[in-house]
């Protein structure tokens, strides 16, 4: 009887595995051994032997728990689970400084712009996106333009928290200058030095500092002995900005 008794304790243990039960955000579960876990990504073996990767802020919870052999650990559709393909986001931008152009006047300089685009090119957190927005230049007169870019920031380090680069490039509509009835914009664009801090699964803040650049073309007329000339004069504006940016 005995060793009945310690034959079926033993096939009992043979039938039965510990596995990890992976649940997401989503509200959908996966069942498995964990390959790699820290506080950027979760890499988790299937009973198939398939890995599936996924970031950290979509995991809800990890728990141990123990399973028979008999039940399947895939019966859902772990292809569905992985959500970090490319996600829209918007970018929220306002930035202050002073402006310089060509012509050694300064002034203060204010820019605000928002961006719209893909948030996570390549599983690499790379925002990929047009914007567009205001910038104001006080250096040489007033100059107000509408700033129409295609932008890019990519990180120079992974994780949640991590330094960025951004560049964008586009054309300054000109709006108004002080100084001549007649204002055209010219090409636009701007190199920032982010570090990005992912305040929730949502939104994530970004400051740094960097530099703008504008051109900028008025026309003037002038009377001289009764003849009338008509002339186009080019300014170029540099604003070293510091800034505060928002991703939704």
């Amino acid at each position: 009887m005995k060793r009945l008794l310690l034959l079926l304790c033993f096939l009992c243990t043979l039938s039965c595995t510990y596995a990890e039960l992976i649940r997401l955000r989503s509200g959908q579960k996966l069942r498995g051994e964990i390959l790699v876990c820290d506080a950027d990504v979760l890499i988790i073996r299937t009973a198939d032997g398939k890995r599936f990767q996924f970031p950290m802020q979509e995991v809800e919870t990890i728990e141990q728990t123990e399973q028979q052999e008999s039940d399947s650990l895939t019966t859902f559709v772990p292809a569905k689970t992985h959500t970090s393909a490319r996600k829209v986001a918007l970018r929220l931008s306002v930035s202050g400084g002073a402006g310089c152009s060509d012509k050694d006047n300064s002034g203060g300089a204010m820019s605000a712009q928002l961006a719209i685009g893909s948030s996570n090119l390549a599983d690499k957190r790379i925002f990929l996106g047009g914007s567009i927005g205001y910038a104001g230049v006080y250096a040489n007169g007033k100059a107000h333009f509408l700033p129409i870019q295609m932008l890019v920031s990519i990180p120079l380090m992974q994780g949640q928290h991590a330094p960025e680069i951004c560049a964008a490039l586009g054309y300054g509509v000109g709006l108004k200058d002080s100084r001549l009835k007649h204002a055209y914009g010219g090409i636009t664009g701007q190199v920032d030095v982010h570090y990005r801090y992912q305040a929730s699964q949502h939104v994530a803040v970004l400051t740094g500092v960097g530099v703008r650049f504008q051109q900028s073309k008025t026309s003037q007329k002038e009377t001289i002995e009764n003849i009338e000339y008509q002339q186009t004069v080019g300014c170029v504006y540099i604003m070293p900005t510091l800034n505060l940016t928002l991703q939704f």
